[in-house]
């Protein structure tokens, strides 16, 4: 017999994982290519991350979630963190 709820659970733990992955890589790509200030970037991208939440609560086939939107953030704030503790600790000090 089937278990809905654990196929419920771990699909949308899939799509968190997914949603966390696209942002870190867009982030990463955009900090990158394009050399965007990163405060910037990561503010326009979390405001990027809640106006297609946003949107999708008007579409008959998809529906904004609240933890899509903070799997958004957390994918971002995850590459931030990253780039800074490299900054931080990989940068040497010149005399």
């Amino acid at each position: 017999m089937l278990d809905f709820q654990a196929i419920i659970k771990r699909s949308t733990q899939t799509d968190s994982i997914g949603h966390i992955i696209s942002f870190f890589m867009l982030t990463w790509l955009l900090s990158g290519v394009f050399k965007f200030p990163i405060f910037n970037l990561g503010t326009c991208l979390v405001l990027y991350a809640a106006l297609t939440e946003l949107g999708q609560l008007y579409l008959g086939f998809r529906n904004g979630e609240i933890s899509d939107f903070l799997a958004d953030v957390f994918g971002i704030a995850l590459f931030m963190m990253i780039k800074w503790l490299r900054i931080v600790f990989l940068t040497k000090e010149q005399p």
